[in-house]
């Protein structure tokens, strides 16, 4: 299962596009498993919103829990700039989880 970005890039600067694209994608996320991933991928996206990422990434890795997040998706064509704001959007909005691990 392939997200595209580049396809949705109106929403990549705002919460409320992170919470249209965590509600469009939502039955992507209930379907998948470790043998059948969500592919995120960022060809072609040069930046994303810490606000559109908290929303997105945050709050769907608070939902489900790091690991489960963590085996059924993966990442593709992200630059570092991207890679640092889901990766703090991740750590700031699940920290406590993270200290239990």
């Amino acid at each position: 299962m392939l997200i595209r970005f580049k396809e949705h890039e109106e929403l990549l600067c705002s919460r409320e596009g992170g919470k249209i694209a965590k509600d469009a994608f939502r039955i992507m996320f209930e379907n998948a498993t470790p043998q059948n991933k969500i592919v995120f991928d960022f060809d072609e996206v040069n930046t994303i919103s810490s606000s559109f990422a908290d929303e997105f990434f945050g709050k769907m890795v608070a939902e489900m829990g790091f690991r489960k997040f963590k085996s059924i998706t993966t990442f593709k064509n992200v630059n570092p700039f991207i890679s640092n704001v889901i990766m703090n959007s991740i750590y700031h909005r699940n920290v406590k989880e993270f200290a239990t691990v």
